[in-house]
């Protein structure tokens, strides 16, 4: 489990495991992607373990919200692990189709899927996002294409002034090890960033649409560049949790809880 803060619940996993192996990972590929019959079995691996931990989620925040009598449970209680209809399906496009009063996202890189939860009546979305540090051929080669101009600025004043260095120290303590990790963090925070406004604005947006203008231990800040709706406007800022070395010491988690009083 990780501790997102907030409304949020969210569940990571490794996989494959030893628990893996008593899921039911047919029945679950023929409700929730029956195209998924074709993929490859890394890919198929990869869904089911992401909607176990999306199970597992929505089973606690169901538990958290029966306890304070805030919503009814629509049954994802831990006797309902071998009922399909119980896991998140796929839509069209590939997102998860989430029960009508919640509102999850869901994230899997190099062996490892995490999953976040919350009422709807609680928080208006959320993204999540995991990946591994990159190495810093590739974070270079990427910078591009991820960042602006003025963002690729300020990453190099943070180097400099070693913003990170105890968050993420055991990465690495030369510059191009700040580098990739800054790097990799700012990928999982746009992801994340785009997971929790899409479902809100229905518009794609790309990685340069939206800049981190600050950055802390555990949180940065993001500004949106580009008018995306009436609610969500260019300069829009919004605050991002994310922890490094978890759930090993190669990974990296980002988040964003948005709450419903962010777009009234």
């Amino acid at each position: 489990m990780l501790d997102v803060g907030g409304a949020g619940f969210a569940v990571g996993w490794n996989y494959p495991s030893a628990a893996f192996t008593s899921l039911p990972f047919a029945a679950v590929l023929d409700h929730c992607w029956p195209e998924g019959r074709n993929a490859a079995v890394r890919r198929q691996t990869e869904f089911v373990a992401a909607r176990y931990c999306a199970w597992q989620s929505l089973n606690h925040t169901d538990a958290q919200l029966t306890a304070t009598a805030a919503v009814s449970q629509p049954g994802y209680s831990s006797d309902a692990l071998d009922v399909p209809h119980h896991w998140v399906e796929r839509a069209t496009a590939g997102e998860p189709l989430w029960p009508a009063d919640r509102i999850g996202s869901i994230s899997h890189c190099a062996g490892k899927a995490i999953a976040v939860t919350a009422s709807a009546q609680q928080l208006a979305s959320v993204g999540i996002d995991i990946d591994r540090g990159m190495p810093y051929e590739r974070a270079m080669a990427v910078l591009p294409v991820l960042t602006s101009a003025i963002e690729r600025e300020r990453l190099k004043q943070w180097v400099a002034e070693g913003v990170l260095s105890d968050a993420i120290g055991h990465m690495g303590t030369r510059d191009e090890d700040t580098m990739r990790c800054l790097v990799t963090l700012v990928f999982s925070a746009k992801e994340s960033l785009y997971k929790a406004l899409y479902p809100l604005v229905g518009v794609y947006f790309d990685y340069r649409d939206a800049d981190v203008v600050a950055i802390g231990g555990h949180s940065c800040t993001m500004e949106l560049k580009r008018t995306l709706s009436a609610e969500f406007p260019a300069g829009k800022q919004f605050e991002l949790g994310w922890q490094c070395g978890w759930p090993d010491a190669t990974m990296m988690v980002s988040w964003l809880l948005l709450p419903q009083e962010r777009i009234v």
